[in-house]
């Protein structure tokens, strides 16, 4: 992406839930924000919520609303890692509510050019309430894939379970992505210049 005001831009209320996947993944360019958001999201009943490699150059990673907008259950997990920011817009807590047993990894961050890779960095930067703090290059089962799908991480790679697709477990198989785009039309065939009338004549 170029440019522009988020990758994501989020008007109603959201929810992962019920063994659910939503991954803003690998994304990058010059944005306002990476995650524009005007209402709450809710991430209940064993699901993954999962924000990861994305570059927002200049940008915040989230839009500042001022007010807290994440809401997590007991069995899910939400991930915030390997990005980029100028900032992450955090002036007050991500997570609105979180039950007891939730989960929420963060760290092996870019901010303003530095590394953020401790707690208290991560607090500093408005990134509170962390369970787990990621280490940059070590890969862990609720860290890096969808945990209840996922029976071991080897080599920083998902084994799946019956179910569960892809590189990181998902529930259900994963698009390959849009077809390539149809190649351009052949030039038509040289036109055969056609014989002269019989009887005609022929100069040089």
């Amino acid at each position: 992406m170029a440019s522009g005001t988020s990758f994501l831009f989020q008007y109603s209320r959201l929810s992962v839930s019920d063994h659910s996947v939503l991954r803003v993944v690998g994304n990058g360019g010059s944005v306002s924000c990476a995650i524009y958001l005007l209402n709450l999201w809710t991430v209940e009943q064993s699901s993954w919520l999962d924000w990861r490699d994305n570059d927002v150059e200049m940008g915040a990673m989230f839009h500042d609303t001022g007010s807290a907008f994440v809401g997590i259950d007991s069995s899910s997990v939400v991930t915030l890692t390997g990005s980029k920011m100028a900032s992450t817009g955090l002036s007050v807590p991500l997570l609105l509510q979180a039950a007891a047993g939730y989960r929420f990894v963060a760290g092996c961050l870019t901010v303003a050019g530095r590394e953020v890779t401790t707690a208290a960095e991560l607090e500093l930067n408005g990134v509170t309430s962390v369970t787990t703090v990621a280490v940059c290059g070590e890969c862990t089962r609720e860290g890096d894939c969808f945990a209840p799908l996922t029976t071991a991480v080897i080599d920083c790679k998902c084994e799946c379970a019956a179910g569960g697709h892809g590189d990181v477990c998902v529930p259900a198989p994963v698009p390959a992505g849009p077809p390539p785009p149809p190649l351009p039309p052949s030039p038509p065939p040289p036109r055969t210049p056609l014989p002269p009338p019989v009887g005609e004549c022929i100069s040089d």
